[in-house]
């Protein structure tokens, strides 16, 4: 690690029981994908937690400016992070995001803090606004992190038409100073990566953008089309089509290559469904993925409408995570009968062993190389 990180002593005294607990789970996982199986050995290799549903914008195109979607409703606690702690260590990652802004709690130092001592990388979306430099202070000193910041506009004026209720210059500047920081305690962590959704309004700022990462020092770029979450007309959304998607990540990778700036597109297009039932098809989130809504409720994804499993508070996680209703949809996935949310949904594949075993190579590089 870089010379700095001595301070991350949680990450270096577990490290060595999360390498061995991750390359465990990691072989389990290789004979449930290749086998395969529908009543899982392994444990997930990423926690998904919507930590909470509050949040101080209104950016345009959030599914938050639906009102049929519920919000304001609850928060992750440390009680219920502890439940899964006893996971954690056979994790690479715990995703924080959901509907909300993680950093309007008090307690979410210290809920990064008990999840990188027990060995996975925390990845937090955010839209920046609160991630003020006193904040960025302590996140520096504690160990390996991703931060995935929201901006979806290059220029003030975009920006801020997006982001309702953001400065421009306020979250860029929140940026600089967490660059700074990490060089003067010459620290990689955290981690920095701009998402950004495609949108008419932000078109042709593509250049303006890969300059803004640069200056950010950012690890990568996440870029995916808008997605349609039924907010009324009349909020100024713009959907793009598949073609203008394309268009905008090629300038964007175009502008983003003389900087070193990896561009990771990620189109929101379901693979042409075809219901004869004689191919087997396969989803990471049934596979990879425990999901968690912000009461600790179990998810069976974030892509569609099913049922809540359960409540972390109440079963233990192997009931969960092979919970009836789990190893139902996975089998019915590979019988090649998947449910009508999951045929509309970008992440369902085709099943074969190759495509098993591609899934498998990206766990192995997280034991070299945690985020």
């Amino acid at each position: 690690m870089a010379r700095g990180n001595e301070e991350f002593g949680p990450a270096r005294r577990h490290g060595a029981r999360a390498y061995c607990s991750r390359a465990a789970n990691l072989a389990l996982a290789a004979v449930d994908a290749l086998a395969p199986r529908s009543r899982l050995r392994s444990r997930p290799f990423q926690f998904h937690i919507e930590y909470n549903d509050y949040c101080n914008l209104h950016c345009i195109h959030c599914p938050r400016e639906n009102p049929d979607i519920p919000r304001s409703t609850g928060q992750w606690t440390l009680e219920m992070l502890e439940r899964i702690r006893p996971w954690l260590p056979s994790a690479a990652f715990v995703g924080i995001a959901g509907l909300g802004e993680p950093f309007l709690s008090k307690t979410l130092p210290e809920f990064l803090e008990r999840i990188i001592e027990a060995g996975p990388a925390p990845s937090i979306i955010t839209n920046g606004t609160l991630l003020t430099p006193q904040r960025a202070e302590r996140l520096v000193g504690l160990g390996p992190m991703i931060i995935n910041v929201s901006i979806d506009g290059a220029t003030r004026e975009t920006f801020e038409q997006v982001r309702r209720g953001a400065s421009f210059d306020e979250v860029v500047g929140n940026l600089a100073a967490l660059r700074e920081i990490k060089e003067r305690r010459r620290s990689p962590f955290p981690l920095v990566q701009i998402f950004w959704c495609i949108l008419k309004e932000n078109l042709g700022e593509e250049e303006r953008l890969a300059e803004l990462a640069r200056r950010a020092g950012v690890a990568s770029v996440w870029i995916q089309p808008a997605y349609d979450y039924g907010v009324p007309a009349g909020r100024g959304v713009g959907l793009v089509s598949n073609e203008e998607a394309e268009q905008a990540v090629a300038r964007l990778r175009a502008a983003a290559a003389p900087k070193g700036i990896p561009i990771v597109y990620t189109p929101l297009n379901a693979l042409p469904w075809t219901d004869n039932g004689r191919g087997r098809w396969f989803c990471p989130n049934l596979w990879k993925t425990l999901h968690f809504d912000p009461h600790g409720n179990m998810r069976v994804c974030c892509m569609g409408e099913f049922q809540l499993v359960g409540n972390v508070m109440e079963k233990p996680l192997d009931e969960l995570w092979n919970a009836p209703a789990m190893v139902a949809l996975r089998r019915a996935a590979l019988r090649g009968a998947p449910p009508p949310p999951c045929r509309a949904c970008y992440l369902l594949q085709r099943y074969t062993r190759r495509a098993a075993a591609a899934q498998i190579k990206p766990l192995w590089d997280t034991l070299r190389h945690p985020t």
